[in-house]
């Protein structure tokens, strides 16, 4: 584990490693168990917006398993984590090796690769970030986030990272120096049974539309149209390098 001074991380007496779950079962297992927690929490049975079968049957099955953390992205990714001085896994997210890729494309293509005008160019995915719900409001992401490009920098050859974001989560990036970019965004055809929660595409859109693409004067969806997920840059600071 690398040490922290002067971040967020070391108030809480915590430090930032690079681990491979392929060689470490301990952990594989404790980020799989992250990973699970966390995207459980977007089951509809407990107020989120994804039915609670395609979480366990591809979220959970394809990317939040041991076996999916240990082996599907390993010659893909960097798999950062966060620990405590116990050795308990507190947060966690991944980085692809390369620019110009796509971690977690769709349920049935997981393994990273480009798209096509699918992402922006010169950028690194980031996936599966997590932080356990103890240890949320904390500054505990965007510490994270800051300890990668500041101690891990050499390890990238992009210029900067780039983030398939949930609905809920559109709030949390910005917040962690992100920026909306609406041209990669992701949206269902119309018809699209939006939620068990909601009634409505357009009720699911309200609850989830992008207030900052009105203050930037764009639009690039209608409320026919599902929110599937909103696309997020951040660029890598010169004092990384």
């Amino acid at each position: 584990m690398v040490e922290t001074r002067g971040s967020e991380l070391a108030r809480y007496g915590l430090s930032i490693g690079l681990v491979d779950p392929s060689a470490d079962l301990e952990v594989a297992l404790q980020v799989s168990r992250l990973l699970t927690d966390v995207s459980s929490e977007m089951m509809e049975s407990r107020g989120g917006h994804v039915p609670d079968s395609i979480v366990r049957e591809v979220i959970h099955r394809l990317y939040t398993s041991t076996d999916s953390v240990a082996t599907t992205f390993a010659g893909h990714g960097f798999r950062f984590v966060v620990g405590s001085s116990e050795g308990a896994i507190v947060a966690t997210v991944l980085v692809s090796k390369e620019p110009d890729v796509v971690l977690g494309y769709c349920s049935t293509s997981p393994i990273g690769r480009a798209v096509k005008g699918q992402h922006p160019l010169g950028l690194h995915s980031i996936f599966n970030l997590a932080v356990a719900p103890a240890w949320r409001r904390r500054g505990i992401a965007r510490a994270l986030l800051d300890d990668v490009e500041l101690h891990f920098r050499s390890y990238f050859t992009g210029v900067g990272w780039w983030v398939r974001s949930e609905p809920p989560d559109h709030d949390i990036y910005l917040r962690l120096g992100f920026v909306h970019e609406p041209s990669y965004d992701g949206f269902l055809m119309s018809g699209v049974s939006p939620s068990a929660v909601f009634d409505s595409v357009g009720e699911y859109n309200a609850r989830y539309w992008c207030n900052c693409l009105e203050n930037r004067g764009r639009r690039s969806c209608s409320p026919v149209a599902k929110v599937k997920h909103w696309a997020f840059t951040r660029m890598f600071c010169s004092r990384s390098l």
